[in-house]
């Protein structure tokens, strides 16, 4: 394992900061009579979300965009942040780390306009965080990281901060120390089991899944991986079910189950494209086909042809 493993984490840890403002915009909706009802910004991003859960990216663009419309049309720059916010995630999912890293350093300007230090303003600096470990700047990412974790704590709402905290376990594990990302992964899913926080508890069992892979244990890892799996069907969240899948397929490989992680690779990559991450889907069926010609000849020419409907249907829309 090189220190690029790190990144990886990153990308699964944006996957579930997507669900936990989703958890939130949907609380937000469902307040009591006593307050305000949603303004026509919050249901939009709420809209959104809901959308995004379900592998709509295209219709969870337009209702974000919309939100944001809206938005700046009252000068609600509390809604514009979380507008930001979902279209960074949105960005992330569909794998474009620049466009991501743009939209929630918008959402941060948002947040520093409107003057008031919230919830949201820990959401965004754990997302903007993500991204940044994911294009390698760890000390950035870090610093985001611990801001996110110290507003958490001074506003009281500690359990908003858990994913940063997964974040900073994260740049432990890209720097080399996997001890202090598997105690990190440990206090976080101890904390989350507790509270039922399955979005945190997710995180922090990949989290430690990748720092135990680190080691070498990779019994321990499937474990882990297996149960964030588990975690993430449930929650019906397709982007994280993808990075279990994946997760799992390169620890059956390193065990040197080819068949299995062929089949598992299979599976992420048939996510990857209904998800619209054509290339990525690509990819990973290729590499499936490469597998199981190792491990299991009966399954490759199903695989092969799966793949050349793949290109083929890919041909068909017109893409590169």
């Amino acid at each position: 394992m090189t220190a690029s493993r790190g990144f990886a984490v990153a990308a699964w840890l944006e996957s579930r900061a997507t669900v936990a403002v989703a958890l939130v915009a949907v609380a937000a909706c469902a307040a009591p009579a006593s307050r305000p009802p949603p303004t026509s910004a919050q249901r939009l991003n709420g809209d959104g979300l809901r959308q995004l859960d379900r592998g709509d990216l295209t219709g969870a663009e337009l209702l974000f965009r919309d939100a944001l419309r809206g938005a700046e049309l009252v000068d609600d720059l509390t809604s514009e942040a979380e507008a930001w916010n979902n279209l960074g995630s949105l960005a992330t999912t569909r794998g474009n780390a620049q466009e991501a890293l743009m939209d929630h350093v918008s959402a941060l300007r948002a947040h520093r306009a409107s003057g008031v230090r919230d919830v949201g303003e820990v959401r965004t600096r754990s997302n903007l965080g993500g991204v940044l470990l994911r294009l390698g700047k760890s000390a950035e990412a870090k610093a985001q990281f611990r801001e996110a974790v110290a507003l958490g704590s001074q506003l009281r709402v500690p359990a908003a901060s858990r994913l940063a905290r997964v974040g900073l376990g994260s740049v432990s594990l890209a720097e080399g120390d996997a001890a202090a990302a598997l105690r990190v992964a440990g206090e976080v899913s101890d904390e989350a089991r507790r509270d039922g926080d399955p979005s945190a508890l997710a995180a922090s069992l990949s989290l430690g899944g990748a720092a135990l892979e680190r080691t070498g244990d990779l019994g321990g890892a499937s474990a882990r991986y297996g149960e964030a799996l588990s975690l993430d069907r449930a929650r019906e969240q397709p982007t994280a079910v993808a990075g279990d899948l994946r997760d799992l397929s390169r620890v059956a490989e390193r065990a040197g189950d080819r068949a299995g992680a062929a089949a598992l690779l299979a599976r992420s990559a048939r996510i990857a494209w209904d998800l619209g991450q054509v290339d990525e889907a690509e990819r990973e069926l290729a590499r499936a086909v490469v597998l199981a010609a190792g491990g299991a000849p009966d399954e490759e020419g199903s695989l092969r042809r799966e793949l050349d409907e793949m290109r083929a249907a890919r041909a068909r829309r017109g893409r590169p």
